[in-house]
């Protein structure tokens, strides 16, 4: 086994899928990355399940006076610091929805990205504040939008990576199951379950 997987204690399962594993790849890809790596203990985040609101004035006020008690909103954010900051990996399943991430997955990363705590301005530029960590990114979409022309659409991949290098998280790790919808989906799932399995050998 690779040895950046062979102390995981802790995973915390990140699913932005609004599916049913039944009908979302990158949930069936998550599961079948998990049965790799073997962690002693998952975590799950479903954030179609949690569904959470995006932040606001509120959100702001309460999280600048530091009152959590006093927003729900705040309060879920705090947790999921937290369980980042405990986790030894992250293994995050996205599905593409119009060239970019789902509104969810957005609202977790404005919820986790906080100045003084995941990251801090310093002289020479923003700096991340968590303890680096394996990513693991599972990444399906209809199209195939890694080269050539088609790549100028992806807004996916390099926001994921800006939003995870901000708060210090850089051992990146991206599956991807793309063109599920051009023809042959049970190839493309294949090919992918091949790449996790020789990222984590």
């Amino acid at each position: 086994m690779n040895p950046s997987t062979a102390t995981l204690h802790r995973v915390l399962r990140i699913d932005a899928s609004l599916q049913t594993s039944e009908n979302s790849s990158s949930r069936q890809l998550a599961e079948y990355l998990l049965a790799q790596l073997a962690p002693q203990h998952i975590e799950q985040i479903d954030l179609a399940q949690i569904n959470p609101q995006p932040i606001d004035g509120e959100f702001l006020a309460a999280m600048m006076t530091d009152t959590p008690h006093s927003n729900s909103h705040l309060a879920l954010a705090n947790r999921w610091i937290e369980q980042v900051q405990q986790a030894d990996a992250l293994v995050i399943s996205v599905p593409m929805y119009n060239f970019g991430m789902p509104a969810q997955l957005k609202t977790f990363f404005d919820y986790i990205l906080r100045a003084g705590v995941t990251f801090r301005y310093t002289e020479n530029g923003p700096q991340g504040l968590l303890r680096d960590k394996p990513v693991y990114l599972i990444l399906a979409s209809g199209g195939d939008y890694r080269q050539g022309e088609a790549a100028k659409l992806n807004y996916l991949d390099g926001h994921l990576k800006t939003l995870l290098n901000f708060i210090g998280l850089t051992d990146l790790h991206f599956i991807h199951a793309a063109g599920l919808a051009m023809g042959e989906p049970e190839q493309i799932m294949i090919q992918a379950q091949h790449s996790i399995d020789a990222l984590v050998a």
